[in-house]
């Protein structure tokens, strides 16, 4: 799965972000790593299968807070 991915605060916004996700038919998978880790946040990420914009609209809508965006090395 090509795309990019969200570091969220919380499983409970990464498990969100899935769910809301796939209302809109798009794939996604939720990361846990210390990779994603920040000072705000326990290092959970939502890799997402569509471009970066039409996801941030999405998280945004629905209340989704996104720390950062990255793309897969």
């Amino acid at each position: 799965m090509d795309g990019p991915i969200f570091i969220v605060n919380s499983v409970t916004y990464a498990m969100r972000a899935e769910k809301v996700l796939q209302k809109f038919g798009i794939t996604s998978k939720i990361l846990r790593s210390s990779k994603y880790q920040t000072s705000s946040g326990c290092g959970y990420a939502v890799k997402v299968n569509c471009p970066e914009e039409t996801a941030a609209d999405i998280f945004n809508r629905a209340g989704i807070k996104v720390v950062s965006v990255v793309e897969e090395d």
